[in-house]
This record gives C-alpha cells, sequence and structure tokens, in this order.
C-alpha cells in the first residue's frame, strides 16, 4: 500500500514538471525604465537636445522619461520628438509583447482637430537588407506611414488612445479599410497610463494585434479571443519601435509626454487574453 501511494505521489510530480516546462514562456529582452539613463540601444530623434531629458517625478519616485516636441522642430522631414529602436534581436519577428507606461500633461494639449494627428508610439518598417530607402518605397508603392501606431485623440470631449493598424501602401493611402482603428480606450489625464501590446508579426493574413490599457483589454473579442489579425510586415524585417512624439503639421503649442518602464518580451503565446 506504501509503495502505491509513493508511485501515485511521484507520479503527481511528474505531471507536475511536464506542466511546467510545457507551459509557454516570456523572455524579457528589453527594461528601460529611464531611472538612471537612456539606454544606448535608443537612438534619439530629437531637433534640441532638451527635446528628450531625463525628469524626476514625484509619484514613481524617480527618474522618467520625457519628451517635448515644438512647431518648427524638424526631424527626419517631420514634426517629432521619438526614441528609436531599431535593433532586429530586440524588436523581433514571431510574437513581441511591449509594455509601458506614460503620463499625458492633457491640459496644456492644443485640441484635436480634423486632419491633426498625434503619435504617441509607433512601430515603423524598414527597408529589406541591402536595399535603400528610395528603392523600398518603390517597392511598396511609395512612402506609406507605419503599419502599427498609437494615436492621441479626442473622443466625445475626452483624451483616448486608438490602435491603427495594418499595412497601407502607396498606392491606396486613402483606402482605411487596409489601415484603421482597431481598438480606442480612454486614457487617465495627467495621471499615469499603462499600455500592453502583443504582437503576432506575419506577412500574411495570421498577423494579429491584441492590447491592453490600465489593466482593461480594448481589443475587441472577437468570439474566441481579443485579437485582431491582419497583415502587419511589408516584408521579413523587423519594424522599428519608436516612443515620442510624432504629429502632423500646423500645431502652434508644444507638447510634451512622460515615459517610464518600458519592457519587450519574446513570447510562444498566440493569445495573452
Amino acid at each position: 500500500m506504501k509503495n502505491r501511494y509513493l508511485k501515485f505521489i511521484f507520479y503527481l510530480f511528474f505531471l507536475s514538471i511536464i506542466s511546467i516546462s510545457c507551459k509557454p514562456q516570456n523572455k524579457t529582452v528589453l527594461s528601460s525604465d529611464f531611472s538612471n539613463n537612456i539606454n544606448s540601444v535608443w537612438n534619439k530623434q530629437e531637433a534640441s537636445s532638451d527635446r528628450i531629458q531625463l525628469v524626476y517625478d514625484k509619484e514613481l519616485q524617480k527618474k522618467v522619461l520625457k519628451v517635448t516636441v515644438v512647431p518648427g522642430d524638424m526631424v527626419v522631414n517631420h514634426n517629432r520628438a521619438e526614441l528609436n529602436l531599431v535593433d532586429d534581436s530586440i524588436v523581433g519577428l514571431g510574437d513581441r509583447i511591449y509594455s509601458w507606461k506614460f503620463k499625458v500633461p492633457t491640459d496644456s494639449l492644443e485640441p484635436f482637430t480634423e486632419g491633426k494627428w498625434r503619435i504617441i508610439g509607433q512601430w515603423h518598417d524598414k527597408p529589406d537588407k541591402g536595399m535603400s530607402w528610395d528603392e523600398f518605397d518603390k517597392k511598396t508603392g511609395g512612402t506609406h506611414p507605419p503599419p502599427i501606431a498609437i494615436e492621441l485623440f479626442q473622443k466625445n470631449n475626452t483624451w483616448v488612445i486608438g490602435i491603427r493598424y495594418g499595412l497601407q501602401y502607396g498606392k491606396e493611402r486613402n483606402n482605411e479599410q487596409n489601415r484603421k482603428i482597431v481598438a480606442t480606450g480612454e486614457i487617465k489625464s495627467n495621471e499615469w497610463n499603462s499600455i500592453e501590446v502583443h504582437i503576432h508579426w506575419s506577412q500574411s493574413n495570421d498577423g494579429a494585434i491584441e492590447a491592453k490599457l490600465n489593466d482593461e483589454v480594448i481589443t475587441p473579442f472577437n468570439g474566441t479571443n481579443h485579437l485582431v489579425y491582419g497583415r502587419n510586415l511589408f516584408n521579413n524585417v523587423p519594424c522599428a519601435f519608436k516612443l515620442g512624439i510624432y504629429r502632423a503639421f500646423g500645431f502652434k503649442t508644444p507638447d510634451t509626454i512622460y515615459y517610464s518602464d518600458v519592457k519587450i518580451e519574446k513570447t510562444d503565446k498566440k493569445a495573452l487574453y
């Protein structure tokens, strides 16, 4: 009887080990909280050295990233101030989870109007290896916006983020079915917000995205999970991940946004929520 009991205990232990070993695991490939410095993996895109800086935040009790863009700032032909992460091994292909905190002082933001857009986080495609941007644009039908972008705008007098998703070729720039807002969520003004975005990168229609804002899922339920499907890569080159402000021309006032606790994880999971 004792031997049978011991065999049963061993069997349960064996099953638990198998269960743990088979469970998909996440692997952190980047962690940047900006409390000490800006990691060397980030490239600054700023018009002046005071546009991207570290400042102390009383709520988080540590230094955070402060990003400011001013009318007239021209960086890579646009009004922007961004950190650019272009390391292919970090941004990667397959499945990645990107998460960070951000705070928007909306009291000082110029009201949203039609035709004026603000991007506060994006994943931008890059040319094939050995190919110039001109050659790449010609291959894809002309210049195009990022395949995935997080936009900041107003809806019913509240500030929200919207995730714009999908490819938009040069000849199809006015076709909203190719690139559209797939999720929205109201942000907490002048407070820290948290966002988590899980992307399955693919050149086929099995590409997908799902997202949380302040621990609430904002991508719609599809009957099984909260994945929104659609191709999100022009080529087999990982997109550049960018945090900061990239906006339309015509704004008359500066924008400022704060960031902290950036993390990128490699995952085997196909759906998180």
